[in-house]
């Protein structure tokens, strides 16, 4: 009788590392798919709101310190060449390498819990994830903060915790506020994560000595830090980081009022593969025979899904620092998977999420944003005071506050003023229309924003210039009489018919000096404006067609 010839177990290393190989391809195609978008997205309010800060830095205004790390970091991109947002894209590129250090934590952490296709099948989860894809490589606090985040738990989870190590993450944690204070909201995640480092070290009293150590030394790098870095900020050190995080704090931190479920329900829907692993995740990990102390560090993870019930500034790009932890929690639930779907087909299902989202996104307005900073530019000059939504032009003269909805909120909140008192302060003589906030008072629609001194400043001291700049000055119809209370003292140009200003008669194209102060202005026979400046000429291009942004 002769013997058979061994038959090979099905779950051999061939396959395995054929399916690895596969989610690998795949991970670099979306990773070369999302740089190539590096150069190409359009800029967003977000990153011209950062690289403002950088200008503060350079112009000695930046009033803090806490959420600024950013200024002090690519503080030298100013000195390449190129406009603003030649500069950004720069630090996109800085952005994106902050992503891939994320991913590689995201699978380093999931291999502690799973094999290395269900690990490398939560990398791709993260990186294909539209929201993730869209806003991963964007210039923010989140790619950074997560890079951070991520890399110490993993750090945690798989080093020895010697001396270096000890040292290194203390370093890195004192970076974490400075990067941004919502750091706060992995607290569950790195408990989860010490509690099951010390039961792996037997419960010894070693690990809560290191452990303890590494927050001395956090807090010692921290102040140091701190110290240094107020000695380049505007004002007192502290002063304002104090008052900037306590308002923060009490606008964005509030229970069930989050304004973006729609957004989350948007991102639930377009990318059904990773939600539906998401909401496995209680009932695989409830089922699993691991040990107490790995689901306890693998629900600390996960809870940080559930910080939307809490935390209110949760836009798309917040799923960049969400789902880190969160699909790094999920390699078990991807081994269950595989159980009943290859890892090919998991990855294109994936893979189909980040095609689905580059198919449907409106185009990029990236060449309208060049356009309009170039044309801004070349007519008022880049030493222009203005006002707009995110700092535009990327210059020391925005003399406003980022105004997005939460910001204004703050003030709100606060009594606070943000147009009328740097009127008073210096002549502002641009207004960039480029939010719905400015589009609302501007043009006399109902406005629920702004303070009453606010809005009534803008109203009474703008008129449209050309597209969406607004310059200072007033209409005056024919035959009428104004009352013009000017907040912008400067030259002043007579456009159209002639005027009469208290009393005095002025021709079209004549200028005039003007102070802060009421006027009477009196029209002639046709409609005449009076407009900042010695007879500046609107662009002759034509403004952009379309949205200079693309929204979230």
């Amino acid at each position: 009788m002769t013997n058979a010839a061994p038959t090979m177990p099905a779950d051999t290393a061939t396959p395995r590392i054929a399916a690895a190989t596969w989610v690998k391809l795949a991970i670099v195609a979306v990773a070369a798919l999302q740089f190539a978008q590096v150069f190409t997205r359009s800029i967003n309010w977000d990153e011209f709101g950062h690289y403002n800060h950088i200008v503060q830095l350079h112009a000695g205004t930046l009033p803090q310190v806490l959420q600024r790390f950013h200024a002090f970091a690519y503080s030298w991109v100013t000195a390449l060449p190129g406009s603003p947002i030649d500069h950004i894209i720069v630090i996109r590129l800085f952005m994106f390498a902050c992503e891939m250090v994320a991913l590689a934590a995201i699978v380093g952490i999931a291999a502690r819990f799973a094999e290395r296709t269900p690990a490398l099948l939560c990398g791709l989860a993260y990186i294909s994830f539209s929201y993730v894809f869209q806003h991963g490589a964007s210039f923010r606090y989140d790619p950074p903060l997560t890079a951070a985040l991520m890399g110490l738990l993993w750090l945690f989870l798989s080093a020895r915790l010697d001396a270096k190590v000890i040292v290194g993450a203390g370093l890195l944690v004192a970076l974490l506020p400075l990067i941004s204070i919502k750091a706060v909201l992995y607290a569950p995640a790195f408990a989860g994560v010490a509690y099951l480092r010390w039961a792996d070290d037997g419960f010894t009293s070693q690990t809560p000595l290191r452990l303890a150590v590494i927050g001395a030394v956090a807090l010692a790098a921290f102040a140091a830090l701190f110290a240094l870095l107020s000695q380049w900020i505007a004002g007192p050190a502290g002063a304002e980081d104090t008052a900037t995080t306590s308002r923060a704090a009490g606008a964005v931190f509030t229970f069930f009022d989050n304004p973006n479920w729609s957004r989350i329900l948007r991102a639930a829907t377009t990318n059904p593969l990773v939600t539906l692993v998401v909401a496995a995740f209680p009932f695989v990990i409830a089922k699993a025979e691991r040990r107490p102390a790995e689901k306890l560090a693998l629900g600390g993870l996960f809870t940080v899904a559930l910080t939307p019930i809490i935390y209110v500034n949760t836009a798309p790009y917040y799923f960049v620092f969400m789902l880190a932890p969160v699909l790094a929690a999920c390699g078990p639930v991807m081994s269950a998977a595989l159980t009943r779907l290859s890892a090919p087909l998991i990855a294109a299902i994936l893979c189909a999420s980040t095609v689905v989202t580059l198919i449907t996104e409106e185009p990029s307005p990236l060449d309208q944003q060049r356009a309009l900073h170039e044309v801004t530019i070349a007519t008022f000059g880049d030493e222009v005071r203005y006002f707009d939504f995110p700092g535009f032009l990327g210059t020391r003269g925005k003399a406003n506050p980022f105004m997005s909805p939460l910001t204004v909120m703050i003030h709100d909140n606060a009594g606070l003023t943000m147009i009328e008192p740097a009127m008073q302060a210096e002549p502002v003589p641009l207004v960039i229309e480029n939010n719905f906030i400015l589009t609302s008072v501007l043009t006399d629609r109902e406005d629920v924003w702004l303070a009453p001194e606010d809005r009534a400043a803008l109203q009474g001291n703008y008129v449209r210039f050309w597209g969406p700049l607004w310059i200072a000055g007033r209409h005056v119809p024919a035959g009428s009489t104004v009352i013009y209370k000017n907040l912008v003292p400067g030259a002043f140009t007579v456009t159209g018919a002639g005027m009469s200003i208290d009393g005095e008669l002025v021709r079209a194209g004549d200028t005039v000096q003007l102070g802060r102060g009421t006027y009477v202005l009196e029209g002639w026979q046709a409609d005449s404006r009076i407009i900042w400046g010695d007879n500046i000429a609107p662009p002759s291009a034509s403004p952009p067609e379309g949205p200079i942004w693309v929204q979230f």
